[in-house]
């Protein structure tokens, strides 16, 4: 990569989005962004929390840290996931284009998870983070916002938003 253009760190988190937004978005950084000698890196961006049900106990769910047994499980399948969904078109623009993928965890909110991305691409030192907008209704909004919408204010580097 040339110093210039170090790193793109193109999704958020791509592990349970609706089947085509994070296909498109990757198409468009590998057709229009990424150019021979730059690393596409693919983030996918998982929780670090899983719900228990304690039974006998009528309260709610309890939201529980992974043990390192479930934590490593859930990366292995967040990065297989991965090599699945996109391998097609990152082999397709290999050699030219190398790529990375990277599982990140969160432990809170929506927000954190574009806190956790904009972080990571600051530190790997991304000239941008291109995003693919999952469309989510205003209600699904309001409970839980945006994770786009978090990064467009947030972000350390330009953002793509790819719609």
């Amino acid at each position: 990569p040339t110093p210039d253009r170090r790193y793109r760190a193109p999704f958020p988190s791509i592990h349970h989005p609706p089947p085509d937004d994070s296909s498109r978005a990757l198409a468009f950084v590998l057709a229009h962004i990424a150019r021979p000698g730059d690393e596409v890196r693919l983030v996918a961006v998982i929780s670090g929390l899983h719900t228990s049900v304690v039974p006998g106990v009528e309260e709610a769910p309890l939201d529980v840290p992974d043990t390192p047994v479930e934590r490593a499980a859930r990366e292995e399948a967040a990065e297989a996931f991965m090599t699945v969904r996109f391998g097609p078109a990152l082999a397709a623009a290999a050699p030219a284009v190398a790529h990375r993928f990277e599982v990140l965890r969160f432990l809170t909110d929506t927000g954190s998870v574009a806190d956790a991305v904009g972080a990571r691409a600051a530190e790997v030192g991304a000239v941008l983070v291109a995003v693919a907008s999952h469309h989510k209704s205003r209600l699904a909004k309001l409970f839980s916002g945006s994770v786009s919408e978090r990064l467009a204010s947030t972000c350390p580097v330009p953002l793509v938003l790819i719609n």
